[in-house]
């Protein structure tokens, strides 16, 4: 039978209340119905400037607050206080009597000890701003967080000044408590003190029906945790538990191939130290969804898939040509499905809103769900589904914005700033609101805060057109590689390099631009043109710096690693130039940027492909909407007066490891790459060109939406 047949007949089987309920939510509120409208967004096609952003064609968007400023609420009234410093790590909760009731984007406040916080944007069910309140003061540095299953919010102090992790319910002013999440640290004065980040959860099953709790330290040591409550419940006292059980994760590379291993969780902190160091250190983001747990390391540049049921994992780099910068904070959008009419949707529905965790298992499975472990492909209905895509955000680098990459390991930008002020800035706080047609983020050291959507009406779960993808750089050098010249050398204006081949030429150009030539074609550019007398000096380090006759920087790569030999290559088999440094005889590739003629590559395809391929993408998300609301869960909007929480001690600026290691390296300084990682592994065509996505997902007969809409007539009379 055809997938809309085997659809239809699965929800008749459910009970009829239970329906009902469930169409009314999901063609209503929970997922997107537009008639007839042409689909307009394209994905990596940055075609608009608005707001200091270029944004992919069919997106817009505005500015919601900026900070030390009140809110502007859409009904003309403001609010009682400004909007708060740094926002950081953000997430949208429906309201707890339902979505007609509205939504909030909490937003953690990065500032200062005793200064942090989490603020919040209360939303009506048309997306409109109609209040904002700081929910919890007091507190130092609450950088990330992640949502619980019961649709409370939980806000991590990036600090060693700070008290832990906060459990704060969205809806109640004053409701922040800690969490007995943390190691207590006896240098700390017992305090659950650290540099936490992020948090996620797996209720699926995946371990014996265990639920637990997940979240990550921002140091160069910090590893990974697991929390175990000794209550299985699912609600808000089981964080509060001093009894869980804490432990540690602890990777195990395959030594054939590095980028794959199997893992374990430890109770010894000092071996779950030293697997950070060594394998994922700096984590900040992290999700679960789909018996996978996700997180990333931002000066390793690498995306880990961990797979809760099998103790596996897999490895990618998000070094691309599109010059993504430290992925920080993720967040995974689930798919929809969609009723298609010639180019135009005509109907859109999220399945995670009508359907619960399980009852998506068994409406999927018989449909050739594939595993994101074997296939890469992870919850793709058939050929034509929607697939999930992973939104990040980007730590300080050359470029800020928000970047996507679907479960094939394809990555695209979905917006970046134009020539920022603060060149340390960064994106946070990527959210999505419950019906997932608006898209949240903030800047933070501007203390900004945006709403965009896009402007066919549809969700970010829903259609698209064609994605333009970045090529993907590879992290291990292939054995095809030809030698341009060993690094440190500067190159003056007329200065040109020939390689060991003579096929390359690479050119000093007076007015600043650096030319890379292939048989005279040109293969790569840094774009540079103004003024005369520019030079670039290729470091010791392994930056790539180009001044102008003042010596002012007019553009850099900013890739920097102590150490090693480092020579400046073509790699001929996936057709990148690259900055390769050798340290004890390990290769690793520290810079790289992908030709434009990139083709396949000649090698084995299997083992470290450079392009992305372009089919369709885009969703997933970290946390489903509550079934319920938490037990400390009021209805109203907060009217009461904001927690204030009691740090003791005054800050250090910056902490990078915990306090029983030596300090290091700040990531944010040295985005480096660790020489074990190689690069993803699926084969790929030709990159950055443009291509329309392969048909789409048709899901229902003319019975089976008529029936539909008579189910939802019934419930609206």
């Amino acid at each position: 039978a055809s997938i809309h047949n085997q659809l239809f007949a699965f929800i008749m089987m459910m009970s009829c209340a239970k329906f009902m309920k469930a169409v009314a939510f999901g063609l209503t509120l929970g997922g997107t119905v537009v008639l007839g409208q042409p689909i307009t967004y394209m994905p990596g096609h940055l075609t608009k400037e608005i707001e200091g952003y270029k944004l992919s064609e069919g997106l817009n968007m505005r500015v919601m607050a900026r900070i030390t400023q009140k809110v502007q609420f859409d009904n003309g009234g403001e609010s009682a206080e400004p909007f708060h410093r740094y926002p950081d790590f953000g997430a949208c909760f429906p309201h707890p009597e339902g979505l007609e009731r509205g939504y909030v984007y909490v937003s953690n406040s990065e500032n200062t000890v005793k200064n942090g916080g989490v603020g919040a944007i209360y939303f009506n069910e048309d997306h409109e701003i109609v209040d904002y309140k700081m929910i919890l003061k007091g507190t130092s540095k609450n950088c990330g967080g992640g949502g619980t299953p019961w649709g409370t919010w939980i806000s991590c102090e990036e600090s060693y000044q700070g008290v832990g992790m906060w459990q704060v319910d969205p809806w109640q002013v004053g409701s922040g408590e800690l969490t007995a999440m943390g190691d207590k640290n006896p240098d700390q004065g017992g305090r659950r003190a650290g540099m936490w980040e992020s948090f996620t959860y797996d209720t699926s099953g995946a371990d014996g029906g265990v639920n637990r709790y997940f979240f990550t330290e921002d140091a160069a040591n910090g590893p990974v945790r697991r929390f175990t409550p000794t209550s299985n419940n699912l609600e808000w006292d089981v964080l509060n538990d001093d009894n869980g059980q804490h432990e540690y994760l602890v990777l195990q590379p395959n030594a054939a191939d590095p980028t794959t291993g199997t893992y374990r969780w430890s109770n010894n902190l000092g071996e779950g130290r030293a697997s950070a160091q060594a394998e994922y250190n700096y984590v900040e983001g992290i999700d679960c969804r789909n018996k996978h747990l996700y997180f990333v390391s931002k000066s390793m540049r690498v995306l880990y898939d961990l797979n809760l049921e099998t103790m596996t994992y897999e490895i990618t780099s998000t070094i691309t040509s599109g010059e993504i910068g430290q992925p920080d904070q993720i967040f995974i959008l689930e798919p929809s499905i969609v009723q298609r009419s010639g180019s135009s949707i005509v109907a859109e529905v999220d399945l995670h809103t009508m359907f619960s965790d399980n009852q998506m298992g068994e409406l999927l499975e018989p449909h050739e769900v594939r595993n994101l472990g074997t296939n890469k492909t992870d919850r793709h209905l058939q050929e034509d589904g929607n697939r999930p895509v992973m939104y990040f955000t980007e730590d300080v680098d050359s470029r800020v914005g928000i970047m996507a990459v679907d479960l094939d390991r394809n990555f695209f930008t979905v917006l970046e700033m134009i020539n920022p002020l603060d060149p340390t800035d960064e994106t946070t706080g990527v959210a999505f609101s419950p019906d997932k047609s608006r898209m949240y983020f903030c800047q933070q050291y501007a203390g900004l805060c945006y709403q965009v959507w896009r402007e066919d009406g549809y969700s970010f779960v829903g259609d698209y057109l064609n994605i333009k993808y970045h090529t993907r750089v590879p992290v291990k050098p292939s054995p095809n590689l030809d030698l341009l010249f060993q690094i440190p050398r500067q190159l003056n204006a007329g200065d040109q390099v020939k390689s060991a081949s003579e096929q390359y030429t690479l050119k000093q150009y007076s007015n600043g631009n650096l030319e890379l030539l292939k048989g005279g074609e040109l293969a790569w550019e840094t774009g540079i043109a103004g003024g005369g007398g520019h030079n670039t000096v290729f470091q010791g380090d392994g930056n790539i710096v180009t001044r102008n006759a003042g010596g002012g920087v007019v553009w850099k790569s900013d890739k920097t690693k102590a150490g090693g030999v480092k020579r400046l290559y073509i790699d001929t088999t996936y057709n990148v130039l690259v900055i390769v440094q050798t340290i004890d005889g390990v290769e690793s590739i520290l810079w790289g940027a992908a030709l434009a003629d990139s083709d396949e590559p000649t090698a084995d395809p299997t083992k470290a492909p450079v392009t992305a391929s372009p089919t369709k993408s885009p969703t997933k998300s970290p946390t489903k909407a509550p079934t319920a609301s938490p037990t400390k869960n009021p209805t109203a909007p907060p009217t009461a007066a904001p927690v204030t929480a009691t740090p003791t001690a005054q800050p250090t600026k910056n902490p990078t490891t915990a306090p029983s290691q030596s300090p290091t390296t700040n990531p944010t300084k040295d985005p480096t790459l660790s020489p074990s990682i190689a690069t993803s592994t699926s084969p790929t065509p030709e990159a950055n060109v443009d291509q329309p996505s392969s048909g789409f997902l048709l899901i229902g007969s003319s019975a089976m939406w008529i029936s539909i809409a008579l189910l939802a007539t019934v419930i609206f009379v």
